[in-house]
């Protein structure tokens, strides 16, 4: 047998016999090799790139004021649908009822369709009356009612300016776009504002004027559009 004066004696390092000594900074962090460069790395967040064009079809149509609308003007239809139905009333009072309700179905209808809607190659108004499909090309300005002159305000104190967001077209006519017009929807001047502005930059991704901009600020829009 051998004596235990005759043994090695190994250090207490806390490894097995074969097992690579440790640097001292590895040990103090409790682990033996180095972490792979891509084991931990996080990846980096992408970046929106501003300088592309505006994903399309872009939409514009104020769900929350249309339903404001909706909701006050529905008060009339409902009562006089309310009576159509009610088999005490004479027939041609009930036939009139039911006249006034369908014609302000379709108004309220007309109403939920309002919008603008920004398509690759055109600009869709979808006023009350009617829908106007126009090409970029065609289009050389969108901008709000202008101030009138001081002379209005002289001869008529009482007078209000009534806002609204106008196209004017190449062949000199102009496009009043009812989502945005004070005598249907209350104003909203921040947003119209912006809704002008994003639709010029549109307008001049998609179709540059290379003869610039003119003013239509004496141009009459189409009121009954």
């Amino acid at each position: 047998m051998e004596s235990a004066a005759g043994k090695e004696t190994q250090p207490c390092t806390g490894t097995k016999p074969g097992d690579e000594a440790l640097p001292a900074h590895g040990r103090e962090l409790g682990h033996g090799r180095e972490p792979d460069q891509g084991e931990h790395a996080i990846a980096p967040l992408p970046q929106p790139d501003l300088s592309a064009p505006q994903r399309l079809p872009l939409t514009f149509s104020r769900p929350g004021t249309k339903a404001t609308v909706l909701l006050t003007i529905g008060i009339v239809p409902l009562l006089l649908l309310v009576a159509a139905l009610n088999p005490g009333h004479f027939w041609w009072a009930r036939l009139i009822a039911g006249l006034v309700v369908l014609a302000a179905g379709v108004v309220m209808a007309r109403i939920v369709l309002v919008a603008i809607v920004a398509k690759p190659d055109r600009l869709v108004i979808r006023n009350l009356r009617n829908t106007h499909r126009i090409p970029w090309s065609q289009i050389t300005e969108i901008f709000e009612t202008p101030p009138p002159p001081p002379s209005v305000y002289r001869d008529n104190p009482l007078y209000r300016r009534e806002i609204d967001l106008l196209v004017a077209l190449a062949d000199g006519s102009v496009i009043c776009a009812t989502l945005y017009s004070q005598r249907l929807f209350p104003d909203d001047h921040s947003g119209r504002k912006e809704v002008i502005d994003r639709l010029n930059e549109l307008r001049r991704q998609l179709s540059p004027q290379p003869g610039g901009e003119s003013s239509v600020a004496d141009k009459g829009p189409d009121l009954l559009s």
